[in-house]
């Protein structure tokens, strides 16, 4: 008698468990593309780094990958994209799709240990990323596993900063911790601080900015205290100059191409708790003054002034910013919407020298002064005034024709001020405080 063999495919017998697991109607998605989100890393002997990828699309359904180290006895990767240091040297590591065959590669560049430096609590530590910081006192040993650095080349204009996060490793009498930190917080999610065992960690700055071709050994400026003191780097009063920049970013449709990246200098004064920050005819930066306050990593800025509706508001030194001081270098920035917001400040002496010149023509007793060429910040920068000043609160022993003097200077009136009273002829030239002479 002979058998028959019957097969059922996708479908369901009744009052039964049993299912195909094939589903006919799948869509296969293919794989487009693959990226490395980070396409060059410098790292120290020892040290490992997960490497990250992305296919596209995202929801391609063979999702695997293939590493490869074009110099493993530099830099070795494993199957998960474990990247490991092993000596100094330079290679490509690169990852490939199963399907396609697609590639992307990142440049590895490993460098060996160059030595062991203080660690110090309650100051700023320059931290070389080849080198150990250590405190004794503290027991605490501190390096840097690696730096991601997208910001802007020095040589290049971007339209977006970017921002450098630094990967550190700490080891304590109790343990052993990584952590990263950023050098800007206004990107979500980003740290430029963390407390551990009660030390604060705070990340300055990384310098120097990347370059095109061979890079350079990056430093790390971090400033290290006891949490409980929670005192940061006390921003001091005084002038500081520089330049502010706005980024645009390009998915703006509506903003001129020229509009995507902007610059101008600006001066900014902070002096008991009141602020003057100079602005540009073409308002970047509009500029601004009132009061302001500290808290923790911000500064914010409380403006006075009333402003038409016909430019971004956002171009007046008003709100919160986030900052970064080294007691000279002040960097204060803010994020809005597609918009960043940054100002890179540098304090200027606290004397500068200038010449009396005489009285000003129907302003009283007022004297006109003439800043030297090399006087950095002042207001007002007018070329038909060339450094002329009304200086008000120049002591009467100082009012000689032709005296060179040294003075410290403000924008910010106090209220025993000298009176400017000019006649309708008018002052001619704009006027500072005179703070001191010496």
């Amino acid at each position: 008698m002979a058998a028959m063999l019957m097969t059922t495919i996708g479908c369901e017998r009744e009052n039964s468990n049993f299912h195909d697991d094939i589903d006919l109607n799948e869509k296969i998605i293919s794989v487009t593309g693959i990226g490395l989100p980070l396409t060059s890393l410098t790292m120290v002997e020892g040290n490992s780094y997960i490497l990250e990828y992305v296919i596209f699309p995202n929801n391609a359904t063979n999702q695997e990958v293939m590493w490869a180290s074009s110099r493993p006895e530099i830099a070795g990767v494993s199957s998960e994209g474990i990247l490991e240091a092993r000596k100094a040297g330079a290679c490509i590591i690169t990852v490939t799709t199963k399907e396609g065959n697609l590639k992307a590669t990142c440049n590895v560049n490993v460098i060996s240990s160059c030595g062991i430096i203080a660690l110090h609590i309650g100051e700023i530590t320059e931290i070389k990323l080849c080198e150990t910081a250590c405190n004794s006192q503290y027991n605490l040993s501190l390096h840097i596993e690696y730096i991601n650095d997208s910001r802007c080349p020095s040589e290049a204009i971007c339209i977006w900063g970017g921002n450098a996060y630094v990967r550190f490793h700490l080891t304590t009498s109790k343990g052993a911790y990584d952590f990263t930190l950023d050098t800007n917080q206004s990107v979500a999610d980003n740290k430029i601080d963390t407390v551990i065992e009660g030390i604060k960690y705070k990340l300055l700055d990384v310098l120097p900015y990347p370059k095109f071709g061979e890079q350079p050994i990056q430093t790390a400026k971090i400033f290290i205290e006891e949490a409980s003191k929670q005192s940061h780097i006390p921003v001091e009063d005084g002038i500081y100059t520089g330049i502010f920049n706005v980024t645009y970013f390009s998915y703006f449709s509506d903003i001129p191409e020229s509009w995507v990246k902007r610059s101008g200098e600006t001066t900014l004064e902070l002096k008991n708790g009141k602020y003057t920050c100079m602005g540009n005819s073409n308002r970047i930066p509009a500029g601004g003054s009132g009061t302001y306050s500290i808290n923790d990593n911000k500064i914010v800025f409380k403006d006075e002034n009333w402003w038409t509706a016909d430019f971004d508001w956002y171009l007046v030194l008003n709100g919160a910013y986030y900052y970064q001081y080294d007691g000279s270098k002040l960097k204060i920035s803010a994020a809005n919407t597609g918009r960043y917001y940054e100002y890179n400040l540098e304090k200027t002496p606290e004397y500068v020298n200038a010449t009396v010149l005489g009285r000003g023509l129907d302003c009283g007793n007022i004297f006109l002064i003439q800043f030297d060429d090399d006087v950095k910040g002042l207001p007002f920068p007018v070329e038909a005034w060339k450094n002329m000043y009304y200086a008000i609160n120049l002591p009467e022993e100082y009012k000689i024709e032709g005296a060179r003097i040294t003075v410290k200077i403000s924008f910010i009136s106090d209220t025993e001020d000298e009176a400017l009273f000019c006649t309708a002829m008018g002052p001619g030239y704009p006027a500072i405080y005179i703070v001191s002479v010496r």
